[in-house]
């Protein structure tokens, strides 16, 4: 006989962590690599109530998921080698065992949800429409139809009142009927799972609600909330994210150390960063402003150098090309470099680009709209080769590449006087 869904053993006693059963069914996956198992019964959590499945093992056996197949609960199993001693047998009795670390975090985050729902809508107005657990933080889903969105000090005084029926103590109890007919279904009970066993979670006095989810025995468990931030989703509603238990002093601990190592760069405590970090911002734009009015300058003096070099060249000499590279200039860089270019050099097609050789950047070639600068364009990219990217038209062609390991050569096949500074 198998235990159904809402009497499993995992769900009359949320703390076992092993358990012997008997394997019922094996069904083998179609490559091979895993097997789903049905056993007599289960400490394992299969996915359901918005509750992550468990993960544990099977006599040693990977179990990498647990679902419900109608009332059955289903164990994927890492699929053991064929000569193995691990492999399963119908009829043989195995010892199923869950991550523990894991059950009691989903636990906590569950429990939790319930009991900031519960005193959200009490105290609130904040009535939950859906709930997410997530890797690292959850989330409840509330409802904003029917009042404006809570404040600051609203939330303040939610966690502290969470916070206050933790330190209760307050008693998590479970319920069970045999039937829908008792009225305390959920509104939306899988069709699979009618006439199953319904399962209520109590919360003291202050909740009831159907869940066939795994929970503390006592508020107590839960140790402390802390609520993070909001967003809104979907018109009216609002995401409000939280974490309990483990998740708050792992955490705080991550903020500790991160502290530390902000505090070890910047020379100062926690209560300095904000200033310490004012004066860096500050420091850095006007670094910033400085770099590009010597820039400007340097592009400017890149320009002369150019115009130079085309009046000695003198006038019938055919279209010239020239080339200009900087390893620590930007995008603005190449847009003053061109302007400035084009305006002292009107009849010339040029060649900027920017970034290490190793690491690429951007590259701009521009000149007079017409097949003269389209064919270098052409020429230069061939050589360039796929590392290169980009395309353009009248007269204007950008491009970024990952490497400019073949600049040097790209500018010879195009006939480019590299103008350096």
């Amino acid at each position: 006989m198998i235990a159904q869904v809402g009497n499993l053993a995992c769900q009359k006693d949320s703390y076992r962590k092993t358990l012997e059963a008997t394997v019922v069914s094996i069904e083998k996956s179609a490559d091979g690599s895993s097997l789903d198992v049905v056993l007599s019964d289960t400490v394992l959590f299969p996915t359901g109530g918005g509750q992550w499945n468990d993960l544990g093992s099977i006599s040693g056996l990977k179990v990498t998921d647990v679902f419900r197949k109608g009332m059955d609960p289903v164990h994927r199993v890492v699929a053991p080698a064929a000569d193995s001693s691990q492999a399963l047998q119908v009829g043989q009795v195995v010892t199923a065992e869950v991550d523990w670390t894991r059950r009691f975090d989903v636990m906590q985050q569950h429990s939790g949800q319930h009991l900031l729902s519960a005193i959200a809508e009490r105290d609130f107005g904040l009535d939950t429409v859906a709930w997410a657990l997530g890797e690292d933080k959850s989330c409840i889903e509330v409802d904003l139809s029917q009042r404006k969105a809570p404040t600051e000090a609203e939330l303040a005084a939610l966690e502290e009142a969470v916070n206050s029926a933790i330190r209760k103590s307050l008693p998590f109890s479970v319920h069970v009927s045999d039937s829908v007919s008792d009225g305390g279904a959920p509104s939306k009970l899988p069709s699979d799972l009618a006439g199953g066993v319904i399962r209520h979670i109590r919360i003291g006095e202050l909740d009831d609600n159907p869940c066939c989810g795994t929970h503390v025995s006592s508020t107590a468990e839960l140790q402390c909330l802390k609520l993070l931030h909001t967003e809104k989703v979907r018109g009216k509603n609002m995401r409000l994210y939280f974490l309990f238990g483990n998740r708050v002093v792992s955490t705080l601990h991550a903020c500790v150390t991160r502290d530390r190592a902000i505090g070890a760069q910047l020379c100062a405590g926690p209560d300095a960063f904000t200033e310490k970090i004012g004066l860096l911002q500050s420091s850095v734009k006007t670094l910033t402003k400085v770099n590009k009015m010597q820039l400007k300058e340097l592009a400017e003096a890149a320009a002369k150098k150019m115009a130079a070099f085309v009046d000695n060249r003198g006038e019938n000499m055919g279209i010239v090309v020239l080339a200009h590279h900087r390893d620590d200039a930007d995008a603005e860089f190449l847009t003053i470099l061109s302007k400035a270019a084009s305006e002292k050099c009107p009849g010339a097609v040029f060649i900027f680009s920017i970034g290490a050789t190793n690491e690429g950047g951007a590259g701009l070639v521009v000149g007079p709209a017409g097949k003269e600068v389209e064919a270098v364009w052409k020429q230069f990219s061939n050589v360039m080769g796929s590392c290169m990217k980009g395309g353009g038209k009248g007269g204007r062609y950008q491009a970024k590449t990952s490497s400019w390991l073949n600049l040097k050569k790209a500018l010879e096949t195009v006939g480019a006087v590299d103008v350096e500074m």
